[in-house]
């Protein structure tokens, strides 16, 4: 997939991902238009994501089964997690992956990227971004009904994150705008997928 879809690439940080995301929606309000971004911040302990979800869908993507299984049952092995001046007690975690490792990051890459790639095709107005758990879907165009493409796809990528048992982080969920006729416009579609609206949010 394209860099500017993903905000992957060798030299990129999510600061280049923010930055290529702002400078578009500002294009577009220089143009007339304006934009809207659904921002999703995904949890990092995936406890109920089944490691057969994560095989099937490394297949799918073509990604190298053999290490993918080997990075799952890295997470199956007692471990003591260290965080300032303090230690835990032996964690085990039987079933999904624990935050903090760059097995972690791939892990979560390999289930969400056909999610995103279908949110990448439902519509040529709606751009999806991701940086392991952070995505942003944003629209952009001419407000009016085009907007409703935003909500169309947001509402089909939920419902592929459900059936990944991947769980958002409701309190995390929001949508920007580069103007008030635009966050009207999208308003009505937001209150039925319970997105609130937000003068500005960061999660890349």
């Amino acid at each position: 997939a394209a860099k500017e879809v993903w905000g992957l690439g060798a030299g990129r940080s999510s600061s280049d991902c923010a930055f290529d995301h702002n400078i578009q929606a500002e294009f577009e309000r220089m143009r007339g238009g304006a934009a809207v971004t659904v921002v999703v911040d995904l949890w990092k302990c995936f406890e109920t994501v089944s490691p057969h979800i994560v095989m099937q869908e490394a297949q799918e993507l073509g990604f190298p089964l053999r290490l993918a299984w080997l990075l799952l049952q890295c997470y199956a092995q007692p471990r003591i997690l260290r965080a300032f001046e303090g230690v835990s007690h032996e964690v085990v975690s039987f079933q999904g992956t624990i935050a903090g490792c760059s097995h972690a990051t791939t892990i979560l890459s390999v289930l969400l990227t056909g999610a995103l790639r279908k949110a990448a095709w439902r519509d040529a107005t709606v751009i999806p971004r991701s940086l392991v758990d952070d995505v942003t879907l944003q629209w952009r165009g001419q407000v009016g009904p085009g907007v409703q493409a935003l909500a169309q796809t947001a509402r089909m990528f939920f419902a592929d994150l459900q059936e990944l048992k991947a769980h958002v982080q409701m309190d995390k969920l929001a949508f920007v705008s580069t103007s008030r006729a635009a966050a009207q416009a999208f308003k009505l579609f937001a209150r039925r997928l319970r997105i609130p609206h937000r003068r500005w949010a960061r999660n890349l």
